[in-house]
């Protein structure tokens, strides 16, 4: 993430979301499982406000909430808010 934010804060969101709109326009669902940062959540909705989008926060054993400043940053949960 640190080596994006040189190039391009959005890089790896604006080439998936390309990659997204090409299958929503020929009619396939698409399901993005691993979006890790808030810019990233509002790039999507930005991009794609025309389509039926919906953000679904995951939470269980494998997904547990933390608070440990020494963690990554791409592992920081976001918050509820952000999500439908």
């Amino acid at each position: 993430s640190e080596w994006r934010d040189l190039i391009y804060s959005e890089l790896w969101v604006s080439i998936a979301v390309n990659k997204v709109i090409k299958h929503l326009d020929n009619g396939v669902n698409v399901v993005a499982d691993d979006i890790r940062f808030v810019h990233e959540i509002d790039y999507i909705k930005q991009r794609l406000s025309g389509y039926d989008v919906n953000f679904i926060k995951i939470t269980g054993r494998e997904h547990q909430e933390t608070t440990s400043a020494e963690i990554h940053q791409s592992e920081k949960p976001i918050e509820d808010g952000y999500f439908d």
